[in-house]
């Protein structure tokens, strides 16, 4: 009877009524999400649940391995389950949920809780006739029920937790296989120049990694034409889908020239 009792003071405290995970996403997809997208694979399989360890090694790990953030949900609860991870990552389209969970607090208190209080009661009585044949004596009882109600309180302890999930899809194969970035205040005074786009991780297998573009890489230009950002990178490299591009990259002090060829 407890046990049900705690359960059902967890749920009032906490609100966990609906999937936090719906409730509580952020969508990185700008709304376009997964489904139909010519960007993603269509998931083949129920999505996987992953612990998740240092975010910044998790997250060059799965954008090495051809995965795309597409959102992320954060909340601070009692309790919530990973069924509820998975149906809301099947419904976006996720094949991947990287979760962490940290321990934050502990709520306690306590909850009243009010019950039946039924008493019978019972009063026995007998009574003695007289007559020509003699006597007769006939015992009997009665019973009386008082309707009531008494109230207890029971205490709880409720731990509570950051969690937070993002959800990755796989890519379809990239045309050229990185994520860029704009360059840093360290990386304009390296390079000397505020032009640019830094290499921050490249995808297994790309046309980025066959050709040896590395991570840190800083790419100046591409057939020539000064890289502005990184979104001018991207913008240069899809306007040359198929072809073959030439890179200079400044690497460790030193500016290289490279050749990829890039996919349709």
């Amino acid at each position: 009877m407890h046990k049900y009792i705690i359960i059902l003071i967890a749920l009032i405290l906490t609100g966990c009524v609906t999937n936090p995970y719906r409730e509580y996403y952020t969508d990185h997809t700008g709304g376009m999400g997964v489904l139909n997208n010519p960007i993603f694979a269509n998931p083949q399989k129920d999505p996987t649940i992953m612990r998740g360890g240092d975010p910044h090694d998790d997250w060059k790990n799965m954008t090495r391995n051809g995965y795309i953030i597409i959102g992320q949900s954060d909340f601070n609860i009692a309790s919530a389950s990973d069924s509820d991870a998975i149906i809301h990552a099947r419904n976006i389209g996720a094949d991947i949920v990287l979760l962490y969970i940290n321990y934050t607090d502990t709520q306690s208190g306590s909850m009243p809780l009010t019950l039946p209080d039924n008493r019978t009661s019972s009063s026995y009585g007998s009574a003695t006739a007289f007559g020509p044949a003699g006597s007769a004596t006939v015992f009997g009882s009665s019973y009386t029920t008082t309707y009531g109600t008494r109230t207890t309180y029971i205490p709880y302890n409720i731990r509570r937790y950051d969690y937070h999930a993002s959800f990755w899809a796989r890519a379809n194969p990239p045309a050229f296989g990185a994520k860029f970035d704009d360059l840093s205040d360290a990386q304009r005074q390296q390079i000397q120049s505020n032009k640019g786009a830094a290499i921050l991780t490249v995808v297994n297998g790309s046309p980025a990694f066959q050709s040896d573009i590395l991570d840190g890489d800083i790419i100046r230009n591409i057939n020539g034409v000064d890289v502005t950002n990184a979104l001018h990178c991207v913008d240069i490299i899809c306007q040359n889908r198929g072809k073959t591009i030439s890179l200079s990259i400044f690497r460790n002090g030193e500016t290289i020239q490279k050749e990829v060829q890039l996919r349709e």
